[in-house]
């Protein structure tokens, strides 16, 4: 897969149709991360985080991680997050505006890496060749969601420039291409999505423990169901001690927003 095979899936994507690498891409997150990032130290850890829209990767670099890593089974998630640089480093905007223009990219961008220089050919693509309306189509939008913009960007500005991986994978399958170690894994909601038997938490609970240090934690978030289920429990608390991660929600706040999970040493 490339990025002609990307360009390929983007007017089934516009469509709403979802598949097994391509889906919409969420325009920013879903969560309260300034407060979950307020229940856990981040500072000179190394971080593999979901990338989604970006937003748990910009505040794991806003708030002082050694390195951020990301990974999304969605390969179109990538090509948003350049974009989300780019709007950071060259416009000093959290979030893609209606006054950007990626000719005005072109002009001042010197890409650092052969992903990034995809990043900038796909969305040539997708502005020379879509409306803003389709556009608008790729994301999965929360008309709520300035909770989590980060006001002040000098910090993240500085960070841009360090390299980084993405590894396109689905962290409940298949880990064996990721060669590193991480002292914080941020999965998200992903545990909601998974199939609720012993085998397919015991493999997604060992494919996150193969990645950590000793020592490390998982974040694990609420946003389908009110707590997690009584299997996820059960696997997870062989290798792990588990904290809930209380709610910000006045309406929710007898349920958790998540969990910590960390590793039994």
């Amino acid at each position: 897969m490339g990025l002609n095979n990307d360009i390929l899936h983007l007017p089934f994507v516009i469509r709403g149709k979802r598949m097994d690498k391509y889906n919409r891409v969420y325009f920013r997150s879903n969560e309260n991360l300034k407060m979950i990032f307020s229940k856990f130290d981040v500072y000179d850890k190394k971080v593999f985080s979901v990338l989604a829209s970006g937003d748990q990767a910009f505040h794991f670099l806003d708030n002082g991680a050694k390195k951020v890593d990301v990974f999304d089974k969605n390969r179109l998630t990538i090509y948003y997050y350049y974009l989300r640089r780019w709007m950071i480093k060259y416009f000093d905007s959290f979030y893609p505006n209606n006054h950007f223009r990626i000719d005005d990219v072109k002009k001042i961008i010197h890409c650092e890496s052969d992903l990034e220089k995809d990043a900038l050919k796909f969305w040539d693509y997708f502005y020379s060749n879509y409306s803003n309306e389709e556009l608008m189509k790729l994301f999965y939008c929360f008309s709520y969601s300035s909770i989590n913009e980060i006001t002040n960007i000098f910090k993240l500005k500085k960070r841009l420039d360090e390299e980084f991986n993405f590894y396109n994978l689905d962290v409940s399958h298949d880990t064996k291409k990721v060669q590193d170690r991480y002292d914080i894994i941020y999965t998200s909601n992903i545990s909601e999505y998974i199939t609720p038997n012993i085998v397919s938490f015991n493999l997604y609970r060992d494919n996150l423990d193969m990645l950590l240090c000793d020592g490390g934690k998982i974040i694990s978030t609420c946003l389908c169901r009110q707590k997690i289920s009584d299997i996820e429990a059960s696997v997870f608390s062989e290798k792990f001690y588990i904290e809930e991660i209380p709610s910000d929600n006045d309406i929710r706040n007898m349920y958790p927003s998540g969990y910590i999970y960390t590793k039994k040493r």
